[in-house]
């Protein structure tokens, strides 16, 4: 309500300084300038000529038979004499009057003639001005004339000020709650009002951060959920060959163990014992490829090159499982920038489980397929396929794929560390089911 006070105050300030100033201007730097009356000598009609010529008239001199002697500015009504009569209907203030531009006579100071100042009868308006004094009026009125406007202005402050209330300070109580449930911890908090386009926005991004800010939690505790998983497989991974090495170590030094199996004993201590080394590399390499830190130790190659030299090393026990391998890629050199060393073992464990779970098809196949935007490695097998409700995670930590594909899994991290990896290089692993067959696409920036 005070800035509208002081807006109301400043507009009227600023309203009469605006009238002022083009008074100012059209009376060429006074007021009454262009005032039609208290015109009585000829350096008066000088002084105002061009201030009345701007609002558009002129003043003539007229003798005492009122003949036009002469004229200030420019004459617009034809004739050089005036009878009574027609004096009469131009400087009769009627408003119904026929004639079209009004006239104020004034008598020269000399006596000896008279000075008529014309307008446009159109562009006057004749008002009358009570002028207020203790010799002429009831001071009674005037004060009553105050109190009115001083209501009037304050009912108009009080309306003024309801009005804001309702469009301001209602949205504002209103954001004002929500932010006040969230901070109690209330989920799912959404602002529902209406109000203007500001506040509108701010209602529709409130919500929009709320949104983000439950995904954002939503995600925490997916990732928090994922974690704890991990470690009680880790814990189960690591505690189920450990357990083994430790019961066998017993049997050993107790003398349980008949000579001719001590070796085979001795065989599953090793072999468990390379398990529980396997998964800690595992582990470590994740933990690695997940690290903003780690740096890759880049070289730049010939990828064709490097995937023939992939394939052969699985060449033989594909023929050894009876599967035919089929490699599609280019003659020409395709050089690539990349940590060769991680990317073989992206290739090995896409290779190695294409063998190990294709107990139904007969063929596993390599391609390379180059372009000017990316390059893109396929990986493929015509074996049984991924379960559907596997295939969004089967690139989780410890989701093996002997679940869904009946062999003896691994860790459960292959496919991680492998998808880790290609993000480390700034590419995509993904997977999916296409003409009956499982294809693996690792995607690149050339």
């Amino acid at each position: 309500m005070v800035s509208y006070v002081l807006f109301s105050l400043l507009f009227v300030l600023l309203l009469t300084g605006c009238l002022i100033f083009v008074s100012i201007f059209v009376g060429n730097g006074k007021l009454d300038s262009f005032y039609p009356y208290g015109i009585s000598t000829e350096e008066d009609c000088e002084k105002r000529q061009d201030a009345i010529g701007n609002l558009g008239g002129w003043i003539e001199e007229l003798d005492g038979d009122f003949h036009v002697t002469r004229v200030f500015g420019e004459k617009k009504i034809p004739g050089d004499t005036y009878s009574r009569q027609q004096l009469a209907r131009l400087t009769s203030v009627d408003v119904e009057s026929e004639e079209t531009y009004i006239g104020f006579l004034n008598e020269k100071k000399d006596g000896e003639g008279y000075y008529l100042v014309l307008y446009k009868r159109s562009d006057m308006t004749i008002s009358m001005t009570w002028l207020y004094s203790n010799q002429n009026a009831n001071p009674r009125w005037y004060y009553i004339w105050l109190v009115m406007v001083f209501v009037c202005f304050v009912g108009l402050c009080i309306g003024m000020g309801a009005y804001l209330v309702r469009r301001i300070k209602r949205p504002l109580k209103n954001l004002t709650d929500g932010m006040n449930q969230v901070r109690a911890g209330k989920e799912m908090v959404r602002l529902d009002f209406k109000a203007e386009a500001e506040f509108a926005d701010i209602r529709d991004d409130f919500n929009q951060m709320i949104e983000s800010l439950e995904n954002a939690q939503k995600e925490k505790q997916e990732a928090e959920e994922k974690k704890n998983k991990m470690l009680l497989d880790l814990s189960h991974d690591i505690r189920t060959p450990l357990a083994t090495i430790n019961s066998s170590i017993v049997a050993l030094e107790q003398g349980m163990v008949p000579e001719e199996e001590v070796g085979t004993y001795y065989e599953i201590i090793r072999m468990k014992a390379e398990r529980v080394t396997g998964l800690s590399d595992n582990l470590f390499t994740l933990l690695k490829m997940k690290s903003s830190n780690y740096k890759l130790q880049k070289t730049k190659e010939d990828l064709c090159e490097f995937l023939r030299r992939q394939c052969g090393e699985y060449y033989l026990d594909a023929l050894e499982k009876g599967l035919e391998m089929e490699i599609a890629i280019p003659e020409e050199p395709v050089m690539y920038e990349a940590d060769y060393t991680l990317l073989a073992r992206v290739m090995g464990n896409l290779l190695s489980n294409a063998l190990k779970y294709n107990q139904t098809g007969k063929f596993i196949g390599v391609s390379l397929i180059p372009g000017t935007d990316s390059l893109c490695i396929q990986v493929w097998d015509d074996g049984e396929a991924v379960p559907q409700e596997m295939q969004d995670r089967i690139f989780y930590d410890f989701e093996r794929g002997d679940k869904a594909r009946q062999s003896t899994g691994g860790t459960g991290l292959g496919l991680s560390i492998a998808k880790a990896i290609i993000e480390k290089h700034g590419g995509t692993l993904c997977y999916s089911y296409e003409n009956h067959q499982n294809h693996f696409f690792v995607t690149v920036q050339p």
